[in-house]
């Protein structure tokens, strides 16, 4: 999986009062949703550009096991899924 531009936001730990502690139900849905995908396997990148200079995280901001790569690899990781016709999910409305 591939989080890039406001995508990156999905791979940032949550929580209220605290990381982590839900403060309504499914409000963690995605967190858990990445972890499960981390846990059987996945591998999950985030863009360091959108990460850091458009939205103001830092990687330690990440999930555990989410992976940070430059801006550049971005477009190399659509390449190679592209030429392997693997499912390509594109959006910017989250």
């Amino acid at each position: 999986m591939l989080l890039y531009g406001p995508g990156v936001t999905l791979g940032v730990q949550r929580g209220f009062p605290r990381l982590g502690d839900e403060a309504f139900p499914g409000h963690m849905n995605c967190n858990k949703q990445i972890a499960k995908i981390l846990e059987e396997g996945g591998k999950v990148y985030a863009c360091r550009f959108a990460l850091q200079a458009l939205y103001g995280y830092g990687e330690q901001n990440l999930i555990p096991g989410i992976t940070p790569i430059n801006p550049q690899d971005v477009l190399d990781i659509i390449l190679l899924a592209r030429r392997d016709n693997a499912f390509i999910l594109n959006t910017w409305t989250l």
